[in-house]
């Protein structure tokens, strides 16, 4: 039934049918790149977080590699100056993570302020200004985006962890309720993320609790928006897929070329990866950018559509 409603709600619906599909698509893409500049800004933030990860991890795997065999190569593959005590590593790694997550709530926050201007019928890209907004806004999403985790996974992960449990004591029992949990938590996690989207756009105009306009949320669903969310999101993937195969091809060349492990200079594989990842994280953002604008477009559409039929 709750199929057959869907269908026949999305079939009804004048302006939310697959003849809005090409249209939200077509606008996201030009709103992406509207403005190049604003979108370079969003690029290199991203790109922050993404390559002090990459360092640390680094620096991390030298470490690593001197103590399993300090005669090795990869103990000296890099001339760059890394710490020299563990004590300053950890230091260290916890300002880059600090600096990452503060960077990834402006870049949320921001991606908020394009579904918002989008419902408000704004056809240009925000303004990178007033960052402590930013920052605040991506925070409320980030614990919005925890807070709803846990009420959908909630029951699964409990049923899995007693299932644990269960299962030294009684092995039949134990794998039934972890299976069982496994099916409950798959259901949940595609329930969960076609909620997800829609809900970020209800924040975006609503505040926090718009997170949890569940009845409102549910009902607005509908076949267009399960396809043009599985589309942009598989555009989204192939996009880069395809930005990311010749980085793939490089490294394989590198590797084959290098010939032995033992003698492994990996400095050409660390700038083939570091040009990966701000490449990525560039199209990445862009691509958020596209997702977002796409789903808000539809969200804008469905509101216009409830208040058509309330004045009617």
């Amino acid at each position: 039934m709750v199929v057959e409603t869907i269908i026949l709600d999305s079939i009804k619906s004048k302006r939310g049918t697959m003849g809005k599909f090409e249209e939200y698509l077509t606008d996201a893409f030009k709103y992406a790149f509207s403005d190049i500049k604003k979108g370079i800004i969003g690029g290199l933030l991203v790109t922050i977080p993404a390559v002090l990860m990459m360092l640390l991890g680094f620096i991390m795997a030298i470490y690593v590699a001197k103590y399993i065999s300090p005669n090795m190569m990869y103990s000296m593959m890099l001339s760059f100056t890394i710490p020299k005590t563990v004590l300053m590593t950890i230091v260290v790694g916890m300002f880059a993570f600090l600096i990452s997550l503060i960077i990834n709530f402006m870049v949320d926050g921001y991606y908020v302020r394009i579904m918002k201007t989008t419902v408000e019928s704004g056809n240009s890209l925000p303004d990178w200004d007033n960052f402590a907004e930013l920052i605040k806004i991506g925070f409320l999403y980030w614990i919005g985006g925890i807070v709803l985790g846990l009420m959908f996974f909630a029951i699964p992960i409990v049923m899995i962890l007693v299932g644990v449990v269960v299962l030294a004591k009684s092995p039949i029992a134990g794998a039934v309720l972890i299976g069982i949990g496994l099916i409950l938590a798959l259901i949940l996690l595609i329930v969960y993320v076609f909620y997800k989207y829609l809900a970020d756009v209800n924040y975006s105009v609503k505040g926090f609790m718009g997170f949890f306009e569940f009845k409102k949320i549910f009902k607005m669903m509908s076949l267009t928006y399960v396809i043009l969310l599985i589309v942009v999101i598989l555009i989204a993937v192939v996009v880069e897929g395809i930005v990311q195969f010749p980085f793939f091809i490089l490294k394989v060349i590198s590797n084959f070329a290098q010939g032995s492990m033992m003698n492994h200079n990996l400095t050409p594989i660390f700038i083939i990866d570091l040009v990966s990842v701000v490449v990525s994280e560039f199209v990445g953002f862009f691509m958020g950018m596209v997702v977002r604008r796409a789903i808000a477009l539809y969200y804008k559409d469905k509101i216009e559509e409830e208040n058509q039929k309330s004045e009617s």
